[in-house]
């Protein structure tokens, strides 16, 4: 409090800070406290001071920065691989499990885009892509990726948009290139096949097409469900499933139409839990018959940890707007920025305002400008964080 009373004194400044204090109750309160100036004959003679209590704020802050940490680390940990996305397709954050899948350090990965990743889509077809899910909110299509060794990744891809500061692309990316390898091997022997599939680590079923009776499983599946090898065959797969029987002939009939089917289904097991699982799913002709042959994938961890990324975006969003706070983030490569659709209210703005960063610059206040540029190219850089006040 002292240099800021000496530089309102000696330098004429207004000068904004944050202190803190404990009432009579040894409760602690954060106050923004304004020193103004007042000059009389070219003197600084007095200075008025104006405090405002921004405890129920900081405590907002901390909530916020809390939930934002906790949904950065759900990500960066998934077994699956995870991209943040801008709009134009450029990686902004990526997690250790789509590293290992690919080959590439996270360094190279930053400084690559989604058209040099992908194997499948040029890049008209990846921009039409993007409108495609920004129109949708979300959608979940395969893919193949190319590893840095020159090899290729199956992936299958789940795209979300979120227009929170203005606008990114959430991927979450499974790894099929096993099951890819196995449907190839499978269709090429019969007996081949019948060694993959019992030895495969994933669950794998063969049922009939029309009936839905389960006619084999592998030992990963025994052991998933529960059940024996000879309880589970003779089962029928409306026994082992919470859907409604009409969902599940639905679901049977698509598979006899269609090459390859990819369903979501809540099967119970033995031990009555109840799973959320991906069915992939395909007719397989044998010399004899014809089989449904379905590889099911448990998804219950990946799916509870997407809810909660929802829900914690959700969070951040209400808080804002509770506590009148916006955020903002800034690309010093494009020299743009993004901000939270409650701080262009704080600003008066709409999304039209221009995003560029010398916009965002001529919006500080002379004085505070050259700190927002040092902030900015050397405290971004070292990853510190750091707090923009008396924005004009």
């Amino acid at each position: 409090m002292t240099s800021a009373l000496n530089r309102v004194f000696e330098e004429g400044l207004t000068v904004t800070l944050k202190t803190k204090d404990h009432d009579t109750n040894n409760k602690l309160h954060w106050f923004l406290i304004t020193l103004s100036p007042v000059v009389e004959n070219l003197e600084v003679k007095n200075t008025i001071l104006i405090a405002r209590d921004i405890t129920e704020m900081k405590e907002v802050e901390e909530t916020l920065k809390e939930s934002k940490e906790k949904q950065h680390a759900i990500m960066m940990s998934a077994m699956d691989g995870f991209w943040l996305l801008d709009l134009d397709g450029k990686i902004l954050e990526i997690n250790e499990a789509y590293c290992r899948m690919s080959g590439y350090t996270e360094s190279e990965l930053l400084s690559l885009g989604i058209a040099d990743m992908e194997d499948s889509k040029n890049a008209e077809e990846i921009v039409e892509l993007f409108k495609k899910i920004k129109k949708k909110g979300e959608l979940r299509f395969e893919s193949r990726h190319q590893r840095k060794d020159g090899s290729l990744l199956h992936v299958e891809i789940n795209i979300q948009y979120s227009s929170i500061e203005g606008g990114y692309l959430l991927a979450f990316i499974h790894d099929r290139t096993k099951y890819k390898e196995i449907e190839k091997h499978l269709l090429s022997s019969e007996e081949r096949y019948k060694y993959l599939f019992h030895s495969s680590l994933s669950v794998m079923l063969l049922r009939d097409p029309n009936t839905g009776e389960i006619k084999d499983a592998n030992r990963a599946a025994c052991e998933y469900y529960g059940w024996s090898h000879t309880e589970l065959c003779t089962k029928n797969i409306s026994d082992i499933n919470t859907h409604p029987k009409p969902a599940i002939t639905a679901a049977i009939e698509k598979t006899n139409t269609e090459k390859l089917t990819h369903f979501f289904f809540k099967p119970q097991l033995a031990n009555g839990a109840i799973r959320d699982v991906e069915i992939y799913s395909a007719i397989i002709e044998f010399a004899d018959t014809s089989l449904l042959y379905s590889i099911v994938h448990g998804i219950t961890d990946r799916k509870q940890a997407k809810e909660r990324i929802v829900e914690n975006e959700s969070l951040l969003r209400e808080s804002q707007k509770a506590a009148h706070i916006g955020s903002y983030s800034c690309n010093l490569i494009k020299k743009s920025w993004k901000a939270t659709p409650e701080l262009l209210n704080i600003f008066g703005v709409d999304e039209t305002y221009p995003n560029t960063l010398d916009n965002w610059i001529e919006s500080v206040h002379p004085d505070f400008r050259k700190k927002l540029i040092d902030d900015l190219f050397y405290k971004n850089i070292e990853k510190k964080r750091f707090t923009i006040i008396n924005i004009k």
